[in-house]
């Protein structure tokens, strides 16, 4: 199967200020956000996939922020990175409605507007498992801010398992022709083993902070 992963870029001038995050320092996790829905869907090898991609994370290299909950496919992801000693925080809104496990170093906002500029804030890059119009809006709201001034590059990741993203992605390909989207915001690779997933999250994240500091 090939793991096919999208990453946004944006324009030169959207680097010039100095960058928030600077690259870890040998040793230190990359902060992952990780967006995707909170249903299981109808697919079961979506779920068996997800569970694969998780397993084949070094816990010790990556960490995950996740938007909290005990159901649906991210927290199928996280139950399976957790148990590998994985290390994972929730970034919740009061009054959800699926409970987030106490074992999780949490933090609480008053609405997902808050929520979401904190996690942006606080990550690195994002990993986006299968989901709804929830996690596409997730997507738009992290390529919004990825295109604003004083904002350093955050890569999308996309996990298109079952090519469930490909008529998405081609959507925004014309988009991009037909001239509604001012930037270049989208680098596809595809890769033949999972376990070469950590291995990418690095690699995108210091390319992504080479492209800022050239830009």
């Amino acid at each position: 199967m090939f793991l096919k992963i999208f990453m946004s870029l944006v324009t030169a001038t959207t680097f010039a200020q100095k960058e928030e995050n600077p690259p870890p320092a040998e040793g230190k996790k990359i902060t992952v956000a990780l967006l995707g829905s909170d249903r299981n869907g109808n697919d079961k090898n979506i779920s068996l996939e997800v569970k694969k991609l998780a397993k084949e994370i070094d816990p010790k290299k990556v960490r995950f922020i996740y938007n909290g909950g005990n159901v649906g496919l991210r927290y199928f992801f996280v139950q399976e990175f957790t148990s590998r000693g994985g290390e994972v925080s929730a970034y919740i809104v009061l009054n959800e409605k699926n409970k987030t496990p106490s074992s999780f170093a949490s933090q609480i906002f008053s609405n997902d507007s808050q929520r979401m500029q904190q996690v942006y804030n606080d990550s690195d890059l994002f990993l986006v498992l299968p989901g709804g119009m929830e996690t596409i809006g997730e997507m738009g709201f992290v390529i919004d801010q990825n295109a604003s001034k004083n904002k350093t590059l955050r890569p999308l990741i996309v996990f298109d398992v079952n090519q469930y993203y490909t008529r998405f992605f081609q959507f925004i390909e014309y988009v991009e022709k037909q001239g509604f989207m001012d930037h270049k915001r989208l680098f596809r690779r595809s890769v033949k083993q999972e376990n070469e997933i950590t291995k990418i999250l690095s690699q995108i994240y210091f390319e992504s902070n080479k492209e800022s500091k050239g830009k």
